[in-house]
């Protein structure tokens, strides 16, 4: 969904830098599927993973961060319409 939208910003100019964004995100999750989907391991895609690694540069737990890119990541999916 998110790499539809993002060509379509893309397309308008107008949009053009928050359609990317949203293009290699939408990208990332694909990606990230289809990872999981052949090998049948859990697979974390970008945004997650960089979520992750922020929450243990300010100081969080392995368990903590894990935590905080779940919650961020659930947030995002929830609310991203």
């Amino acid at each position: 969904m998110e790499a539809s939208i993002g060509s379509g910003l893309i397309a308008t100019g107008v949009g053009t830098p928050l359609g990317v964004i949203m293009l290699l995100h939408g990208v990332d999750h694909a990606a990230a599927g289809i990872s999981q989907m052949t090998s049948g391991k859990k697979t974390e895609n970008f945004t997650y993973k960089g979520i992750k690694k922020l929450a243990k540069a300010g100081g969080a737990s392995n368990q903590m961060a894990e935590n905080i890119a779940t919650f961020l990541f659930l947030y995002m999916v929830k609310y991203r319409s």
